[in-house]
């Protein structure tokens, strides 16, 4: 027998049996770790405590004034020259007022002598009406 054919014939038969296992594994994992789960019963925990409701509302008065922020960068592509538009970051601000003024924290990470700076915040003005 040539060499190459004992190589191929094992290659084949691994292959087979990985299928095999692979196709088997949920009859073979039930029947080796024999894990059979049942459902509990879902009760009632009852009423939140004050520091829980304070929180939900608290989120509801503040939630609509606060805005996801997107930065994109334009990017050009090596082979076809085109310019595209890639995020470039993402995070959080607040809106202001009914202008459409967006404070957000501004944070440039400057490594100056080894420490990390934080550079004041920034307003931008949004289109309210985009939704």
């Amino acid at each position: 027998m040539n060499v190459s054919r004992v190589n191929v014939r094992l290659i084949m038969f691994v292959t087979v049996i990985g299928l095999l296992a692979f196709y088997f594994r949920p009859l073979v994992q039930s029947v080796l770790i024999g894990f059979s789960a049942t459902p509990r019963a879902v009760t009632a925990r009852g009423d939140l405590a004050n520091d829980e409701k304070n929180t939900i509302s608290v989120f509801q008065e503040v939630s609509p004034s606060v805005a996801y922020i997107t930065t994109i960068q334009h990017v050009r592509d090596f082979w076809s020259r085109n310019i595209m538009r890639v995020p470039k970051g993402t995070g959080s601000g607040l809106v202001w007022d009914e202008h459409g003024h967006v404070v957000k924290k501004r944070i440039k990470n400057k490594r100056n002598n080894g420490t990390l700076q934080g550079i004041g915040s920034i307003i931008h003005k949004i289109d309210l009406s985009a939704g």
